[in-house]
């Protein structure tokens, strides 16, 4: 007999911007200015060639940049389907993509970060993604075997979530 009853849940974090993103527009927007600085001198200079290559150049420097920094702006969305959790990221709100799921057969815990319930794990050496906002608060982490070794992910579940994925596995799953 099919069991009927599934467990379904989703979560949106957003990510905070980090000081390299904000480095690479700030390049990018310095590089057009300098373009548009050189295309206008060039264009009163009489080198009407070279001016409407550099015009060109900024054009496309422009469109190039309006569906770059939307990617700078992501978000991560987790969704949990009967035991499998999906991590994906989203891009600007244009582009997703999965960057990993689990399975709670495979999982050994999850708590919040700061937790005693996880010490005994400390002093692994495991492989750490992060999906989290990157503001420190509220994050959990989740203890998953892939393959032979450990892993440890970061990420911030709402209290929905953390009552599905304990509905699913209450001996594994800790909200102290």
């Amino acid at each position: 007999m099919m069991n009927l009853e599934s467990s379904y849940c989703e979560c949106l974090v957003k990510r905070k911007n980090t000081i390299g993103g904000y480095i690479i527009k700030g390049l990018i927007i310095a590089l057009l200015v300098i373009f548009g600085l050189l295309a206008f001198l060039f264009l009163f200079s009489g080198a009407n060639a070279v001016s409407l290559l550099m015009a060109a150049l900024v054009m496309v420097g422009f469109s190039l940049a309006g569906s770059i920094f939307p990617r700078f702006n992501v978000e991560w969305e987790y969704v949990f389907v009967d035991g499998q959790l999906d991590f994906d990221q989203v891009l600007g709100g244009l582009a997703r993509k999965r960057k990993m799921r689990t399975d709670f057969e495979k999982l050994e815990i999850i708590a919040p970060s700061n937790s005693h319930r996880l010490d005994s794990y400390k002093n692994m050496q495991m492989k750490i993604y992060d999906f989290s906002s990157l503001t420190g608060c509220d994050n959990y982490s989740m203890i998953c075997h892939d393959g032979n070794n450990l892993i440890k992910i970061y990420f911030e579940p709402n209290e929905e979530m953390l009552t599905t994925m304990k509905n699913k596995s209450f001996r594994k799953v800790f909200t102290d």
